[in-house]
């Protein structure tokens, strides 16, 4: 079986690494969504300070276990531009122009609507 396709399929459930504000390691759980060939995805609300720290430092590292199985990952955090959440977004305020995607903070009302529509759930905070 596939790593990725156990990690989501079978483990679901994860602990994800980052670097808190502070210059310590913080570490969170996460549910794995979805995989294919090019990684897995998981939600986070925008605004959170664990999505600041994914946009930001571009780097995430997690592992889960399950059954005695266990799979650890480490990877880069990615936006591919395709511009679907500029059209969920009620303000018009994401710049797709280059990847990854730019909000504009001054005009976002962190209603969460672009989330769920990008396929990398990749949000780059200007």
């Amino acid at each position: 079986m596939n790593y990725l396709q156990l990690l989501v399929e079978d483990i679901h459930s994860t602990i994800v690494s980052t670097i808190g504000e502070d210059g310590h390691p913080q570490v969170r759980a996460a549910d794995m969504m979805l995989w294919d060939e090019g990684g897995v995805y998981f939600l986070t609300a925008e605004g959170k300070a664990f999505y600041r720290q994914l946009m930001d430092q571009g780097f995430v590292a997690l592992a889960g276990v399950k059954d005695g199985r266990a799979v650890s990952l480490r990877g880069e955090v990615h936006c591919i531009g395709c511009g679907m959440r500029l059209a969920a977004c009620p303000q018009s305020c994401i710049d797709v122009s280059a990847a990854p995607a730019v909000t504009d903070q001054h005009r976002c009302l962190h209603c969460g609507s672009c989330v769920p529509v990008c396929p990398e759930g990749d949000i780059v905070y200007a």
